[in-house]
Protein backbone atom coordinates (compact mmCIF):
# COMPACT_ATOMS: atom_id res chain seq x y z
CA UNK A 1 0.00 0.00 0.00
CA UNK A 2 1.29 3.47 -1.18
CA UNK A 3 2.77 5.68 2.08
CA UNK A 4 2.28 8.67 0.91
CA UNK A 5 0.34 11.30 2.73
CA UNK A 6 -2.31 13.65 0.82
CA UNK A 7 -1.09 17.29 0.19
CA UNK A 8 -2.10 19.81 2.44
CA UNK A 9 -0.41 23.59 2.91
CA UNK A 10 1.01 21.91 6.30
CA UNK A 11 3.37 19.56 4.60
CA UNK A 12 3.79 21.35 1.16
CA UNK A 13 7.10 22.14 1.86
CA UNK A 14 8.27 19.01 2.86
CA UNK A 15 6.74 17.19 -0.12
CA UNK A 16 8.43 19.48 -2.52
CA UNK A 17 11.67 17.99 -0.46
CA UNK A 18 10.94 14.32 -1.20
CA UNK A 19 13.10 12.37 -3.79
CA UNK A 20 9.97 11.03 -5.19
CA UNK A 21 8.02 14.06 -5.89
CA UNK A 22 7.78 13.55 -9.52
CA UNK A 23 6.34 10.39 -8.72
CA UNK A 24 3.24 12.01 -7.57
CA UNK A 25 0.06 11.03 -9.75
CA UNK A 26 -2.17 13.30 -11.70
CA UNK A 27 -4.37 13.69 -8.98
CA UNK A 28 -2.86 14.92 -6.32
CA UNK A 29 -1.05 17.59 -8.79
CA UNK A 30 -4.35 18.55 -9.44
CA UNK A 31 -5.07 18.70 -5.84
CA UNK A 32 -2.25 20.92 -5.48
CA UNK A 33 -3.06 22.97 -7.87
CA UNK A 34 -6.87 23.60 -6.90
CA UNK A 35 -5.62 24.26 -3.00
CA UNK A 36 -3.28 27.09 -4.95
CA UNK A 37 -5.66 29.06 -6.86
CA UNK A 38 -7.83 29.00 -3.45
CA UNK A 39 -4.77 30.04 -1.66
CA UNK A 40 -3.98 33.09 -4.10
CA UNK A 41 -8.18 33.93 -4.07
CA UNK A 42 -7.80 34.31 -0.54
CA UNK A 43 -4.48 36.28 -0.59
CA UNK A 44 -6.12 38.52 -3.39
CA UNK A 45 -8.98 39.39 -0.89
CA UNK A 46 -6.41 40.01 1.63
CA UNK A 47 -4.45 42.28 -0.21
CA UNK A 48 -7.28 43.69 -1.51
CA UNK A 49 -8.68 44.34 2.01
CA UNK A 50 -5.18 45.76 3.16
CA UNK A 51 -4.30 47.62 -0.16
CA UNK A 52 -1.33 46.74 -0.60
CA UNK A 53 0.69 48.24 -3.61
CA UNK A 54 0.54 47.40 -7.24
CA UNK A 55 4.30 46.48 -7.23
CA UNK A 56 3.76 44.06 -4.44
CA UNK A 57 0.84 42.49 -5.70
CA UNK A 58 2.61 41.71 -9.40
CA UNK A 59 5.39 40.37 -7.69
CA UNK A 60 3.52 37.64 -5.59
CA UNK A 61 1.13 36.90 -8.48
CA UNK A 62 4.62 36.62 -10.81
CA UNK A 63 6.05 33.74 -7.93
CA UNK A 64 2.65 32.11 -7.72
CA UNK A 65 2.34 31.55 -11.16
CA UNK A 66 5.86 30.48 -11.41
CA UNK A 67 5.54 27.73 -8.70
CA UNK A 68 2.13 26.79 -10.61
CA UNK A 69 4.20 25.94 -13.56
CA UNK A 70 6.60 24.16 -11.73
CA UNK A 71 3.93 21.62 -10.05
CA UNK A 72 2.03 21.41 -13.00
CA UNK A 73 4.95 20.39 -15.22
CA UNK A 74 6.09 18.13 -12.26
CA UNK A 75 9.78 19.43 -12.18
CA UNK A 76 12.63 17.85 -10.14
CA UNK A 77 13.37 18.82 -6.58
CA UNK A 78 16.07 20.91 -8.22
CA UNK A 79 13.88 23.67 -9.61
CA UNK A 80 11.27 24.72 -6.47
CA UNK A 81 12.70 26.44 -4.08
CA UNK A 82 11.66 25.02 -0.21
CA UNK A 83 12.17 28.81 1.10
CA UNK A 84 9.69 30.42 -1.44
CA UNK A 85 6.95 28.23 -0.11
CA UNK A 86 7.83 28.62 3.48
CA UNK A 87 7.73 32.51 3.36
CA UNK A 88 4.13 31.80 0.59
CA UNK A 89 2.65 30.11 3.46
CA UNK A 90 4.23 32.89 6.44
CA UNK A 91 2.69 35.25 4.03
CA UNK A 92 -0.48 33.43 3.71
CA UNK A 93 -0.79 32.97 7.77
CA UNK A 94 -0.13 36.73 8.14
CA UNK A 95 -3.05 37.10 5.46
CA UNK A 96 -5.00 35.24 7.38
CA UNK A 97 -4.29 36.50 10.57
CA UNK A 98 -5.47 39.97 8.92
CA UNK A 99 -8.66 38.93 7.30
CA UNK A 100 -9.75 37.90 11.32
CA UNK A 101 -8.47 41.69 12.86
CA UNK A 102 -10.38 43.39 9.33
CA UNK A 103 -13.48 41.46 9.92
CA UNK A 104 -12.91 42.10 14.05
CA UNK A 105 -12.61 45.57 12.83
CA UNK A 106 -15.60 45.61 10.61
CA UNK A 107 -18.01 44.31 13.63
CA UNK A 108 -16.47 46.93 15.50
CA UNK A 109 -17.12 49.96 13.09
CA UNK A 110 -20.59 47.67 12.41
CA UNK A 111 -21.13 48.51 16.21
CA UNK A 112 -19.59 51.83 16.56
CA UNK A 113 -22.11 52.40 13.60
CA UNK A 114 -24.68 51.04 14.91
CA UNK A 115 -23.92 53.18 18.72
CA UNK A 116 -23.97 56.07 16.19
CA UNK A 117 -27.33 55.49 14.29
CA UNK A 118 -28.61 54.59 17.67
CA UNK A 119 -27.05 58.23 19.51
CA UNK A 120 -28.41 60.27 16.36
CA UNK A 121 -31.55 58.81 16.95
CA UNK A 122 -31.62 59.65 20.30
CA UNK A 123 -30.98 63.46 19.64
CA UNK A 124 -33.29 63.62 17.02
CA UNK A 125 -36.15 62.90 19.89
CA UNK A 126 -34.45 64.89 22.18
CA UNK A 127 -34.20 66.93 19.46
CA UNK A 128 -37.65 66.74 18.62
CA UNK A 129 -38.80 66.62 22.27
CA UNK A 130 -37.25 70.05 22.86
CA UNK A 131 -38.86 71.73 19.56
CA UNK A 132 -41.99 69.90 21.20
CA UNK A 133 -41.12 71.89 24.70
CA UNK A 134 -40.02 75.00 22.80
CA UNK A 135 -43.67 75.16 20.83
CA UNK A 136 -45.35 74.48 24.11
CA UNK A 137 -43.29 77.54 25.57
CA UNK A 138 -43.89 79.75 22.90
CA UNK A 139 -47.72 79.42 22.59
CA UNK A 140 -47.86 79.88 26.94
CA UNK A 141 -45.71 82.97 26.48
CA UNK A 142 -48.45 83.75 23.60
CA UNK A 143 -51.13 83.63 25.78
CA UNK A 144 -49.28 85.31 28.71
CA UNK A 145 -48.83 88.08 26.37
CA UNK A 146 -52.61 88.60 24.95
CA UNK A 147 -53.84 88.05 28.73
CA UNK A 148 -51.30 90.64 29.77
CA UNK A 149 -52.68 92.81 26.55
CA UNK A 150 -56.45 92.54 27.81
CA UNK A 151 -55.59 93.04 31.11
CA UNK A 152 -53.66 96.41 30.73
CA UNK A 153 -56.35 96.99 28.51
CA UNK A 154 -59.32 96.22 31.37
CA UNK A 155 -57.14 98.46 33.21
CA UNK A 156 -56.66 101.38 31.44
CA UNK A 157 -60.36 100.82 30.56
CA UNK A 158 -61.14 101.41 34.52
CA UNK A 159 -58.86 104.10 35.09
CA UNK A 160 -60.91 106.21 31.97
CA UNK A 161 -64.37 105.28 34.19
CA UNK A 162 -62.78 105.97 37.59
CA UNK A 163 -61.57 109.80 36.10
CA UNK A 164 -64.64 110.13 34.40
CA UNK A 165 -66.53 109.26 37.97
CA UNK A 166 -64.17 111.23 39.84
CA UNK A 167 -65.29 114.05 37.22
CA UNK A 168 -69.02 113.61 37.65
CA UNK A 169 -68.49 113.44 41.45
CA UNK A 170 -66.82 116.32 41.79
CA UNK A 171 -69.63 117.98 39.43
CA UNK A 172 -72.26 116.78 41.47
CA UNK A 173 -70.74 117.72 44.47
CA UNK A 174 -70.67 120.93 43.13
CA UNK A 175 -73.77 120.84 42.55
CA UNK A 176 -74.58 119.88 45.85
CA UNK A 177 -72.94 122.39 47.49
CA UNK A 178 -74.68 125.10 45.12
CA UNK A 179 -77.92 123.36 45.60
CA UNK A 180 -77.06 122.90 49.37
CA UNK A 181 -76.76 126.81 49.37
CA UNK A 182 -79.85 127.22 47.58
CA UNK A 183 -81.91 125.72 50.50
CA UNK A 184 -80.17 127.53 53.26
CA UNK A 185 -81.34 130.59 51.67
CA UNK A 186 -84.75 128.60 50.97
CA UNK A 187 -84.45 128.18 53.87
CA UNK A 188 -83.74 131.68 55.44
CA UNK A 189 -86.58 132.75 53.42
CA UNK A 190 -89.26 130.42 54.83
CA UNK A 191 -88.50 130.97 58.23
CA UNK A 192 -89.18 134.99 57.50
CA UNK A 193 -92.14 133.30 55.70
CA UNK A 194 -93.33 131.39 58.75
CA UNK A 195 -92.39 134.48 60.88
CA UNK A 196 -95.20 136.42 58.44
CA UNK A 197 -97.80 133.39 58.60
CA UNK A 198 -97.52 133.65 62.14
CA UNK A 199 -97.85 136.76 62.95
CA UNK A 200 -101.17 136.25 60.17
CA UNK A 201 -102.66 133.83 61.68
CA UNK A 202 -102.27 135.34 65.11
CA UNK A 203 -104.20 138.11 63.62
CA UNK A 204 -106.84 136.81 61.49
CA UNK A 205 -107.04 133.48 63.39
CA UNK A 206 -105.27 131.52 59.85
CA UNK A 207 -106.13 127.98 59.75
CA UNK A 208 -109.10 126.88 56.86
CA UNK A 209 -112.39 129.09 56.81
CA UNK A 210 -110.34 132.34 56.98
CA UNK A 211 -112.73 135.13 55.74
CA UNK A 212 -115.37 135.48 58.55
CA UNK A 213 -113.75 138.00 61.79
CA UNK A 214 -113.05 135.91 64.54
CA UNK A 215 -115.83 135.99 67.41
CA UNK A 216 -112.88 136.45 70.22
CA UNK A 217 -110.03 138.65 70.24
CA UNK A 218 -107.81 140.27 73.33
CA UNK A 219 -109.60 143.00 74.44
CA UNK A 220 -112.50 142.35 71.88
CA UNK A 221 -109.92 144.52 69.42
CA UNK A 222 -110.19 143.97 65.87
CA UNK A 223 -106.43 143.88 66.06
CA UNK A 224 -106.00 141.85 69.31
CA UNK A 225 -104.46 138.65 69.51
CA UNK A 226 -106.56 135.71 68.55
CA UNK A 227 -108.40 134.11 71.39
CA UNK A 228 -109.23 130.15 71.12
CA UNK A 229 -112.26 128.20 72.46
CA UNK A 230 -111.09 124.51 72.56
CA UNK A 231 -107.91 122.24 72.01
CA UNK A 232 -109.34 119.03 69.85
CA UNK A 233 -107.33 116.51 68.88
CA UNK A 234 -108.43 113.64 66.49
CA UNK A 235 -107.88 110.15 66.65
CA UNK A 236 -109.24 107.09 65.09
CA UNK A 237 -113.28 107.12 65.48
CA UNK A 238 -112.84 109.66 68.86
CA UNK A 239 -111.60 113.01 69.76
CA UNK A 240 -110.63 114.42 72.56
CA UNK A 241 -111.51 117.94 73.53
CA UNK A 242 -110.13 120.32 76.50
CA UNK A 243 -110.89 123.65 77.21
CA UNK A 244 -108.47 126.58 75.95
CA UNK A 245 -110.67 129.82 76.43
CA UNK A 246 -108.95 132.57 78.19
CA UNK A 247 -110.35 133.58 82.39
CA UNK A 248 -112.17 136.52 81.18
CA UNK A 249 -113.95 134.28 78.44
CA UNK A 250 -115.53 131.50 81.45
CA UNK A 251 -118.62 133.39 81.29
CA UNK A 252 -119.31 133.27 77.37
CA UNK A 253 -118.13 129.94 77.37
CA UNK A 254 -121.11 128.92 80.24
CA UNK A 255 -123.55 130.72 77.86
CA UNK A 256 -122.24 128.38 74.81
CA UNK A 257 -123.29 125.06 76.83
CA UNK A 258 -119.48 124.69 77.58
CA UNK A 259 -118.48 124.00 80.78
CA UNK A 260 -114.57 122.39 81.78
CA UNK A 261 -116.05 119.40 82.78
CA UNK A 262 -117.81 118.17 80.25
CA UNK A 263 -115.06 119.08 77.69
CA UNK A 264 -112.13 117.02 79.89
CA UNK A 265 -113.38 113.32 78.50
CA UNK A 266 -113.54 111.41 75.25
CA UNK A 267 -116.10 112.81 72.77
CA UNK A 268 -117.49 110.70 69.51
CA UNK A 269 -118.37 112.23 66.17
CA UNK A 270 -121.93 112.30 67.29
CA UNK A 271 -121.25 114.03 70.74
CA UNK A 272 -119.30 116.55 68.67
CA UNK A 273 -121.82 117.56 66.62
CA UNK A 274 -124.25 118.13 69.19
CA UNK A 275 -122.20 120.12 71.35
CA UNK A 276 -120.71 121.99 69.04
CA UNK A 277 -124.21 122.86 66.75
CA UNK A 278 -124.59 125.16 69.31
CA UNK A 279 -121.19 126.43 68.63
CA UNK A 280 -121.97 126.89 65.11
CA UNK A 281 -125.31 128.79 65.66
CA UNK A 282 -124.33 131.44 67.49
CA UNK A 283 -120.95 132.17 65.40
CA UNK A 284 -123.71 132.23 62.45
CA UNK A 285 -125.62 134.81 64.63
CA UNK A 286 -122.86 137.18 65.31
CA UNK A 287 -121.19 136.84 62.20
CA UNK A 288 -117.99 135.72 62.75
CA UNK A 289 -116.10 132.16 63.61
CA UNK A 290 -114.95 130.58 67.25
CA UNK A 291 -111.29 129.10 66.84
CA UNK A 292 -110.07 125.72 67.89
CA UNK A 293 -106.91 124.10 67.98
CA UNK A 294 -106.85 121.29 66.02
CA UNK A 295 -104.46 118.29 65.65
CA UNK A 296 -105.15 115.58 63.45
CA UNK A 297 -101.76 113.76 63.62
CA UNK A 298 -103.17 110.47 65.66
CA UNK A 299 -104.98 109.63 62.77
CA UNK A 300 -103.33 106.66 60.48
CA UNK A 301 -106.76 106.47 58.09
CA UNK A 302 -107.21 108.27 55.20
CA UNK A 303 -111.13 107.90 55.29
CA UNK A 304 -111.24 108.83 59.15
CA UNK A 305 -108.58 111.25 58.72
CA UNK A 306 -111.45 113.25 55.81
CA UNK A 307 -114.11 113.16 58.19
CA UNK A 308 -112.31 113.96 61.08
CA UNK A 309 -111.59 117.10 59.25
CA UNK A 310 -115.06 118.10 57.48
CA UNK A 311 -116.48 117.64 61.15
CA UNK A 312 -114.27 120.03 63.00
CA UNK A 313 -114.05 122.62 60.10
CA UNK A 314 -117.74 122.32 59.05
CA UNK A 315 -118.11 123.69 62.97
CA UNK A 316 -115.19 126.29 63.47
CA UNK A 317 -112.27 127.59 62.61
CA UNK A 318 -109.33 125.89 63.06
CA UNK A 319 -105.72 126.67 63.42
CA UNK A 320 -103.35 123.29 62.61
CA UNK A 321 -100.94 122.72 65.47
CA UNK A 322 -99.10 119.57 67.40
CA UNK A 323 -100.84 119.36 70.69
CA UNK A 324 -99.86 117.23 73.72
Amino acid sequence: MDDRQPTSLGNLSRLLQRPDFVALTLAEVMVAMVFLVIIIGAASGAFATNEPSREALMEERERLMALENALGKGLGKSEVVPADVDALFSRLVALSELETQVARLKEELSEERAQKEEMASSLTDDKRELLAKYSDVKHQLEAERQAREAAERRLKATEDFAKALAARLQEAQQQADDLEAEMADKRQQNQVLRSRVAKLEEVTGGGAGIGAPACWRKGDDPDGALQYLANVKAFNGYLIVSPAWPASRADQAAALGLDRQMLGGVMSRSDFRRVFRRIYDDSERRGCRYYVRYDNNAVTDANQLRAMDELVEGHVYIYRTRLR
